[in-house]
Order: C-alpha cells, then sequence, then structure tokens
C-alpha cells in the first residue's frame, strides 16, 4: 500500500514538472518591447490641408531599465502618406535612459500630403530596432533584439476638385451648332464656393453666345452643370477632339484655384485587351526546391489605351511568389504596346515534379477611365524533379580547445532524383575553426544518407555552447543540363561542451524527474525488503526462546 502512495505522489511531481518546463521558458519573450516613446512632438502647419508639405519633429524617450544599443529609426505610413524625407532609415546608437540627447536633438521629417487625400485622421509609425538586456528565469542577463512602434495620428483638412466632363457626349456635326452639356463634377472632399467655368473657342469649335456660366457652390460628391452652344469647322475630320475652357472655384479656407481644362467632344472610345505570357526564364527551368526569375510580356492587343493596370500574381501550395514581384502597377498601356516585369518563384520542395498553373489577376480602364475591365489568366508552369538535400543529424564532441576534432553530419537526400559530384563546404563561427571545410559524395540517391565528416579547432578561450554552422552543398543532377549546377545549404548548430544548467530544456527537467522517480521506487523497494528480512528474523528467535 505504501509503494503505491510512493507512486501516486511520484506521478504527481512529473505532471507538474512537465507542465512547468514550457511556462517558464514564454515569461520573458516580450521584454524590451516598447522601450521607446516620443517627447516633445511638434507638427506643422496646423491646420493640415491635403497637398500641404507637414513638418514632423519630435524627441525619444527610453523607458526602458537598460540602455538601447544598435538603435535603428524608420518612418513607415500607409498610402497616401508613403512620400517623406529623409526616407531610409537613421542610426541612432547606443540610447541610455530617458530623454536622448535632450538639449536641441530633435528627429525632423517632412510629409508631402496628396491633394488628392480624403479628409479625416491619418498615423505615420516610428519604428525603432534595437538591442537590449532582459533577465532569464534563472537570473542571468541575456542581450535580446527588439523593437518599438510608436503612432503619430494627426487630421487632415479635405479640399475640393472639380472635374469636368461632356454630359452626356454629344454628337457633333461638322458645319452646325451643337449644344454639349458639360458636367462639373466636385470628387473632393471639400465644398467648392464660386465656381464657374469660361470655355475657349478654337481652329474647330467656335463658342456661340455665352462663354462664361456660373455654377455657384459644388458640394463635395455632387454636381452642377452648364451648356455651352458650340459651332463645328465643316473640315472638322472625325475622330478625338477637344475643346478648352478655365475653370475657378473658391476653397472653404478662402483660397482661390484657377486651372486649365481640356473636354473631349465625340470621342471613340476603343476597348483595351490586356494578356500576359511568359518572355523568359532564368533558369530554363524550376526544380522542386528551386527559385526561378520569369520576365512577364505584358501586351495590349486591343484598339484602346488601358489606364491603372494592376497585375496581381497568385500563388498556391505548390509555387509562391515573392512578395515585392507579386503585384505590378502600370500607369497606361498604348494599344498594340507591351512591356516586361519580373517575378520571382519558388518551387515546393515536396513537389515530385508536374505541371501547373499560376493564375494572374488583371484590373484596368479604358482611356477616360468610365469602364473598367477585369480578368484572370494562367501561366503554365513545369516543375522539374530535384535533388534535395536535408541534414537530419549532427555527431560532435566539441570542447574548449578541441584540436583536429571530427564533426560528422548525416545528410539525406529527401528530393526524387540523384545528385551527383557533390562538393559540400562548411562554414563555422567563433570558437569553431575549420580545418578542412570541403568534402565530397560521388552520389546520393533519393532516400539515402551519406555521412560526411569535418575536422574542427576550437580555440581554448571560447565558451560553451551551441555555435550555428551551415553546410552548403552544389551538385549536378541527371535530368539537368550537362554543365547546369545546383545548390542548397543547411543550417545546424555544432554543440561546444560544458553548457550551464541554465540552457536545459523541458526534456532535460524531465530526464531529472525520472531519475528522482527511479531512486524513489528503489528506496521504497530496499525498505520494504529489509523490514520483510527483519521480521523473519524476530520471528525465528522468539520461536526458540
Amino acid at each position: 500500500m505504501r509503494i503505491g502512495k510512493y507512486v501516486v505522489g511520484i506521478f504527481v511531481f512529473l505532471y507538474a514538472v512537465a507542465a512547468l518546463a514550457p511556462l517558464v521558458s514564454a515569461q520573458t519573450a516580450n521584454a524590451g518591447t516598447d522601450a521607446l516613446s516620443l517627447s516633445n512632438l511638434y507638427i506643422s502647419p496646423q491646420p493640415i490641408v491635403a497637398g500641404d508639405n507637414v513638418t514632423v519633429e519630435f524627441q525619444l524617450y527610453n523607458s526602458y531599465t537598460y540602455e538601447l544599443t544598435s538603435t535603428e529609426l524608420q518612418l513607415e505610413g500607409s498610402y497616401p502618406l508613403m512620400n517623406f524625407s529623409p526616407s531610409k532609415s537613421q542610426l541612432v546608437g547606443i540610447m541610455g535612459q530617458g530623454l536622448f540627447n535632450s538639449v536641441g536633438n530633435y528627429f525632423a521629417y517632412t510629409i508631402h500630403v496628396p491633394k488628392s487625400a480624403q479628409a479625416g485622421n491619418y498615423t505615420l509609425d516610428v519604428v525603432a530596432t534595437y538591442q537590449t538586456d532582459e533577465q532569464t528565469a534563472t537570473g542571468l542577463t541575456q542581450s535580446i533584439s527588439s523593437s518599438s512602434i510608436i503612432p503619430i495620428t494627426f487630421y487632415v483638412q479635405g479640399v475640393p476638385s472639380i472635374q469636368l466632363n461632356p454630359s452626356p457626349e454629344t454628337e457633333i456635326t461638322p458645319g452646325e451648332s451643337s449644344y454639349v452639356d458639360i458636367s462639373a463634377l466636385n470628387t473632393g472632399t471639400d465644398l467648392a464656393r464660386n465656381a464657374s467655368i469660361h470655355i475657349l473657342s478654337n481652329n474647330n469649335f467656335t463658342v456661340v453666345g455665352s462663354s462664361s456660366f456660373y455654377l455657384g457652390t459644388v458640394y463635395a460628391g455632387r454636381s452642377a452643370s452648364a451648356t455651352v452652344d458650340l459651332f463645328t469647322n465643316q473640315t472638322l475630320p472625325g475622330g478625338i477632339h477637344s475643346i478648352s475652357g478655365v475653370l475657378a472655384y473658391q476653397t472653404q479656407y478662402g483660397q482661390r484655384e484657377t486651372r486649365n481644362v481640356s473636354l473631349s467632344l465625340n470621342v471613340p472610345i476603343e476597348k483595351p485587351n490586356i494578356v500576359v505570357g511568359v518572355g523568359s526564364a532564368q533558369p530554363q527551368y524550376i526544380y522542386a526546391g528551386s527559385n526561378q526569375t520569369l520576365a512577364l510580356n505584358i501586351e495590349n492587343i486591343g484598339n484602346g489605351e488601358a489606364k491603372n493596370l494592376t497585375i496581381s500574381m497568385g500563388s498556391d501550395r505548390y509555387i509562391t511568389v515573392g512578395g515585392f514581384s507579386s503585384m505590378f502597377f502600370i500607369g497606361s498601356l498604348a494599344a498594340g504596346a507591351s512591356t516586361t516585369r519580373s517575378i520571382f518563384i519558388t518551387a515546393n520542395k515536396s513537389d515530385t515534379g508536374a505541371s501547373y498553373s499560376l493564375p494572374v489577376s488583371l484590373k484596368y480602364e479604358d482611356v477616360d477611365y468610365q469602364e473598367a475591365f477585369s480578368s484572370v489568366q494562367s501561366l503554365g508552369m513545369n516543375i522539374q524533379s530535384s535533388a534535395i538535400m536535408n541534414v537530419t543529424a549532427v555527431n560532435a564532441s566539441l570542447a574548449p580547445g578541441s584540436t583536429y576534432a571530427p564533426v560528422t553530419f548525416t545528410i539525406k537526400n529527401i528530393g526524387n532524383v540523384a545528385a551527383q559530384q557533390m562538393t559540400i563546404s562548411l562554414q563555422t563561427i567563433y570558437p569553431i575553426a575549420p580545418i578542412g571545410s570541403v568534402a565530397y559524395v560521388n552520389q546520393l540517391d533519393p532516400g539515402r544518407s551519406a555521412n560526411v565528416t569535418f575536422y574542427v579547432n576550437v580555440d581554448s578561450n571560447g565558451n560553451p555552447g551551441s555555435f550555428p554552422v551551415t553546410l552548403y552543398e552544389q551538385w549536378s543532377q541527371p535530368n539537368g543540363a550537362s554543365s547546369q549546377q545546383y545548390t542548397g545549404s543547411n543550417n545546424y548548430y555544432a554543440p561546444v561542451g560544458g553548457a550551464s544548467s541554465s540552457q536545459m530544456g523541458p526534456l532535460s527537467y524531465t530526464a531529472i524527474a525520472i531519475i528522482v522517480v527511479i531512486t524513489l521506487i528503489a528506496v521504497a523497494v530496499k525498505t520494504m525488503q529489509k523490514r520483510k528480512t527483519d521480521a523473519v528474523k524476530n520471528a525465528k528467535e522468539a520461536k526458540k526462546k
């Protein structure tokens, strides 16, 4: 019965140890985050109106316990606040506690707010990355990388923007007068006061009667209209023709806006048609687990110009498109014209080689922005089979001061094609230094493994721990060109003995608990055996008496 109690208590102890181990390692995950804040923030001008250049100045304040090192500062903003100066990150360096260089040291940025920006609140993020210290659960201090994101929010006042268009389009007959209705739509973010239009005559059109029209107040999102009588030149050929004018209005803040406008009349709008294909590929074929750069040929095979062309490349579980190359914007593409863009793709390592379709989404408008087009096309991709290297084990017995010590890596070909004439090179960091950094394997078939041994020295002044090492592999394949080389790399850690107990993970705690269990059980069994022996001995002595 007592053994049963011991066993129950031991298993409760084991469960507590297993549950506690992961909690300890998670307590310091976010140490040092948001250590920085802004002080003495200054934004001008005030108020901010769409179209202004805005100056933002501030100082940094370190509220963290330790000093910050390798501090870099970067300003980030989403559309439409994307153009700011300076645009590159600034190296701040070491920051002590409190206000950084408190005497007159300000960080200054200039942001241009586009005139088309909608009225409302906008946010810029001050992003700082740095190194700092934290205290682990075992009481040690270690260096970590961390960051702070500090938002700056300000309000932008809107501005009116009036667009003039014939509404509706009027059929113009050469040699005759035609009444053309002109719509003045306020596409801005505020009202326009005292709006007016003055239409100018040219060689093709002559204004009959009044040429100036008062529109009054035009609210945002609303329109006003005027009707102009035009006499058309009898020799006017068919096609695209325009008439000029002057638009004037006053903003809510009293600023007077005047600009020249051009109105298209009787314009036959032709339709664009965009197609996308692969112009070239480097390398020529893509192999499982490898990369490829594709040059896309984008062509307008329609009769009209395409505007605001957006091309989005899709990914699937077989092929991944690089983030920065997955979307393109082309302002305009004339009929019959073409252009090229490059994308970077990666084939899945687990793919066995087959044909796939990479989706391409297109959106664009015609030349007068009145009609939108969209389509989904596909690019045919053929993924070739490939050898893929994976390090499955490392065997090393290293200690500070070790010389000519072997480090053996087990490399497995997890691909589906044999790797031939393999060259494997080892790259290490201090305190480990390779003696010979190149090894060779004649052939490694799919599913097979090979042991590769390198010899290294360990600096006697080096600290114990696990240090990163990298294996670089280069090989040829039966399904490649005669001179084509394939490469791969694997990152691993080589242990140098003498690591402190603070580096022990959850499995080490469990192992200790198991040893304790075994010891307790052995003690319990030994105790019971001794008691049984003593009882027998006492019984015999009593019988003799």
